[in-house]
């Protein structure tokens, strides 16, 4: 990607803060990160916000999460993406799903804010998931450097997954649908 020209923006996820490397990353100009944990990148075409937040310093109440409510909140955007390493809402128990996010997505819809896609990495797999709990459908790709063999349990939320070859995620969006 980055030999090609290609943009790129990260959000950073366990591994750089347990290998140390966080601040580095978020100041690689490379990454797109723009120095920021957290940042919203923006098709005023497309109608579209994707909020890029870091799910391991994320925590309710925090500076963050009010950045984040307050963003969303006045943000007219016709589509709101929500992209964060951990997944919010996965039936993949092996990572599994992270309570923290679904109790920041819990809070910010009982004040009138949602998120029409959840997108995350973290969980070696690829899964689809139309989650009961959360008006979105979520969306794990963590399968794209290293895949799992686990046997899946049954969840009738799931709508597609692959755990055994890796897999990434293309996705078109205007101001009508999101296809991917």
């Amino acid at each position: 990607l980055f030999t090609a020209g290609i943009q790129f923006n990260a959000i950073l996820g366990n591994h750089d803060y347990e290998g140390g490397y966080n601040k580095d990353e978020m100041n690689d100009p490379r990454l797109g990160m723009g120095g920021a944990r957290i940042y919203r990148l923006q098709s005023k075409k497309a109608s579209v916000s994707i909020y890029m937040m870091d799910s391991v310093t994320l925590d309710l109440g925090g500076p963050q999460y009010h950045w984040l409510e307050n963003t969303a909140r006045a943000d007219d955007s016709r589509w709101k993406i929500f992209v964060t390493h951990k997944p919010s809402f996965a039936s993949d128990r092996g990572h599994g799903p992270s309570g923290d996010m679904q109790r920041v997505l819990r809070s910010l819809e009982a004040h009138g804010i949602s998120f029409d896609l959840l997108l995350a990495g973290h969980n070696h797999t690829y899964e689809r998931y139309d989650t009961p709990e959360y008006p979105a459908v979520a969306v794990t790709v963590g399968s794209s450097g290293k895949v799992d063999d686990d046997p899946w349990p049954v969840d009738e939320n799931r709508e597609d997954e692959y755990s055994w070859k890796e897999v990434y995620l293309v996705l078109e969006i205007d101001a009508t649908k999101i296809v991917g």
